[in-house]
């Protein structure tokens, strides 16, 4: 959702609300710790409420990630390491589909690990384009690169994601 300036008359609290899915999802992608990412988010928000007044209203997503990339990449700077989160322990459902739901499961999760193995510059454009579906304008901004730089990041890093997925299957 794009908001002109004319329309900035959403409130902070809105715009929050309608991207807070999508900030948890990329702060659990950065962190790999669902805690860490809560944290992060929150921090996010609370940033943003912060600078709501100097936002221009363009371009929401990219806006509010930006602020939580550099959350991220501050608090890296400050500990200089990136915990891993453990596996995922969720029951799934019993339903009728229930094998299907597994098999998709499983294969979102080798998607995942295998992403994580993929360096930081690729990750993240895959992360934003692929998995979330931002445009490329927005992913170009919020990593503050030429859009054909972004490209060559996603040419390179999905081939290698697929080389990736390629090992883990065969192990």
């Amino acid at each position: 959702m794009q908001i002109s300036p004319s329309q900035k008359q959403n409130s902070p609290g809105e715009v929050l609300e309608q991207n807070l899915d999508l900030l948890y999802r990329v702060a659990n992608r950065l962190t790999g710790n669902a805690t860490k990412a809560e944290d992060l988010v929150s921090e996010t928000i609370e940033i943003a409420f912060r600078a709501w007044s100097s936002f221009d209203g363009k371009f929401p997503k990219s806006w509010l990630i930006k602020i939580l990339r550099n959350q991220f990449f501050q608090q890296v700077r400050k500990t200089k390491t990136r915990n891993e989160a453990p596996l995922d322990d969720s029951n799934e459902p019993v339903e009728d589909n229930f094998w299907h739901a597994v098999d998709k499961k499983l294969e979102a999760d080798l998607i995942l690990e295998a992403l994580d193995r993929v360096s930081e510059e690729y990750r993240e454009a895959i992360i934003l384009c692929d998995v979330e579906e931002l445009d490329y304008a927005e992913v170009a901004m919020i990593l503050e690169i030429p859009p054909a730089t972004l490209r060559s990041r996603l040419f390179r890093g999905r081939k290698i994601l697929r080389s990736k997925l390629i090992a883990i299957a065969a192990n």
